[in-house]
């Protein structure tokens, strides 16, 4: 589902903005909590990065590795390779 209609400049971060609002207050509302997450802006529309849990640090680390790692990759490449809501590869 492409939810980004590639705007420009400024109107691509406020694109990126509300969706991350009302991704917040989706969890909010259904969980009680937001979970650490990364959103990315992709050609394709936005990619959303959560762990499945973080029960210690390490598991944490790993977390903002994946994170540091998909930024690196945004600024590196014009067309990041697409991973799922898992971190998964996609199709």
């Amino acid at each position: 589902m492409n939810i980004n209609p590639d705007p420009e400049g400024p109107a691509r971060l406020e694109s990126l903005a509300q969706q991350a609002k009302r991704y917040a207050l989706h969890m909010i509302q259904t969980t009680g909590s937001v979970p650490p997450t990364v959103i990315a802006d992709t050609a394709d529309g936005f990619i959303f990065c959560m762990p499945s849990g973080m029960p210690d640090e390490a598991a944490k680390d790993r977390f903002a590795d994946v994170a540091r790692c998909q930024r690196s990759g945004r600024s590196q490449s014009r067309t990041p390779e697409t991973r799922d809501v898992r971190g998964e590869p996609g199709t």
